[in-house]
């Protein structure tokens, strides 16, 4: 099981009020039910994603960007999951054109 980056990044953001018990408590809960080998951002709970929005919120994105993000990280975690984008887009309720439309896309903006 490894760690996505934006997670580790919320994790050291969180105030973790039950301190070491809540973080053992979270892992191990995260380890059972990720259906994936790779823990990120979307797996964690509510309280520590909220995080993420007030940080979105700070930097003042535009909502387009923000959408965009959140599209990416869903569409990236699918593929992750089910390994190919026909899969993919079929748990997410899209085609496959739209998934391999916007993979070109990200590849040619980054």
């Amino acid at each position: 099981m490894t760690w996505g980056l934006e997670a580790l990044d919320l994790l050291c953001e969180y105030a973790w009020p039950g301190n070491i018990r809540e973080l053992i408590n979270l892992v191990e809960r995260l380890v059972v039910t990720c259906e994936s080998d790779t823990i990120e951002a979307l797996d964690l709970p509510e309280e520590i994603l909220n995080l993420h929005v007030d940080r979105l919120n700070q930097n003042r994105l535009p909502l387009r960007k923000v959408l965009e993000n959140a599209e990416r990280s869903a569409i990236l975690s699918a593929i992750r999951v089910h390994k190919t984008t026909r899969l993919a887009a079929k748990a997410l309720g899209v085609s496959q054109a739209t998934i391999v439309q916007k993979m070109k896309r990200w590849e040619r903006s980054d």
